[in-house]
C-alpha cells in the first residue's frame, strides 16, 4: 500500500507542477473556468485523499504492532496458563496426600486414645506399689 500511496502522491505532484508551469501560458476564460470547475477540487480531494490513506496506512502500521503484541501476549497467557494447570495439579497431589496423613493420624490418634485406659491403670498401680513401698 505504501508504494501505490507514493505513486499517487507523485503523479499529483506532476500534475500540480504541471499546472504551474503552464500558468502563465494558459492564462484564459476557459482555463479559469477549467481551474475553478476541475482542476483545483481535484487538487483539493487529491490532498484529502493522501491525507486520509496516510492517516490509514499508519493506522494499519499501529493495529499490526498491537496485533503483534497481542499475539505474543496470548502465547505467554497459554504458557502461563499450562504452568498454572501443572502446579494446580501438583496442589491436588499434595492436597491428596495431606488427607492420607490426616486419616493416617485419624487412626494413630484413635489407636493411642484406646490405650489411655490401659495407661492410666498401670500408672495407678505403679503409684499404688510406690506408696506400699514408701509405707514400710
Amino acid at each position: 500500500m505504501e508504494d501505490e500511496i507514493w505513486y499517487m502522491k507523485q503523479q499529483s505532484r506532476v500534475l500540480q507542477e504541471f499546472r504551474r508551469e503552464i500558468q502563465g501560458f494558459w492564462d484564459d476564460e476557459a482555463a479559469r473556468e477549467m481551474n475553478v470547475r476541475y482542476l483545483n477540487p481535484h487538487e483539493d480531494d487529491d490532498t484529502q485523499m493522501t491525507t486520509g490513506l496516510d492517516g490509514q496506512q499508519n493506522a494499519l502500521q499501529e493495529a499490526q504492532v498491537k496485533l503483534t503484541s497481542a499475539s505474543e501476549h496470548a502465547l505467554r497467557a497459554e504458557k502461563l496458563s499450562v504452568e498454572v494447570l501443572e502446579q494446580l495439579e501438583l496442589a491436588e497431589q499434595d492436597v491428596s496426600i495431606a488427607y492420607q496423613f490426616y486419616e493416617q493420624y485419624r487412626d494413630y490418634h484413635s489407636h493411642a486414645r484406646s490405650f489411655l485406659p490401659e495407661i492410666e491403670k498401670l500408672i495407678a498401680e505403679a503409684n499404688s506399689v510406690c506408696r506400699g513401698v514408701a509405707k514400710e
